[in-house]
């Protein structure tokens, strides 16, 4: 049996019958292989095009002027409120496991500065973790002040 001229193509495949192919959306094959010439994520291969530096050191300094006065001021509440020997009852609900906390967190702000200002590369996410220790620094901060408003 005699085969189209398009099926004998089909059948030979591109590369033998010179024959350019499409994919679904009709533009003709690259030639670099089907490789595109720019990967997502990536920046062009000449240098040209938005480059993201890591965020300059003084950046990370900030959270953690933050925190560490709010953690002082927290361990400092909870300090105070479990120095009862004889006389008193110990401080309910999260003083302690708060105050425990804010110490932690006041630690941990100072590893990751000292990580983040040797390691430009982890600066970014860093900076983020300096942030949300803040932030939880600060909620602890506002249960202390409550707590200790509550409780002469």
């Amino acid at each position: 049996p005699e085969l189209s001229r398009r099926t004998q193509a089909v059948r030979a495949g591109p590369t033998e019958t010179g024959i350019m192919t499409l994919d679904s959306t009709r533009l003709p094959a690259p030639l670099s292989g089907g490789a595109p010439d720019n990967p997502a994520g990536n920046r062009p291969a000449d240098g040209t095009g938005p480059r993201r530096e890591p965020p300059r050191w003084w950046t990370l300094p900030i959270p953690l002027l933050l925190t560490l006065p709010v953690a002082a001021w927290c361990v400092l509440i909870t300090a105070i409120a479990n120095l009862c020997f004889d006389y008193c009852d110990p401080p309910g609900g999260l003083v302690t496991p708060v105050g425990v906390t804010e110490l932690f967190l006041a630690v941990a702000a100072i590893v990751l500065l000292i990580v983040g200002l040797a390691v430009r590369i982890w600066r970014r996410a860093l900076r983020l973790a300096l942030w949300i220790a803040c932030t939880l620094s600060c909620l602890g901060a506002i249960y202390q002040l409550t707590w200790s408003s509550s409780h002469p």
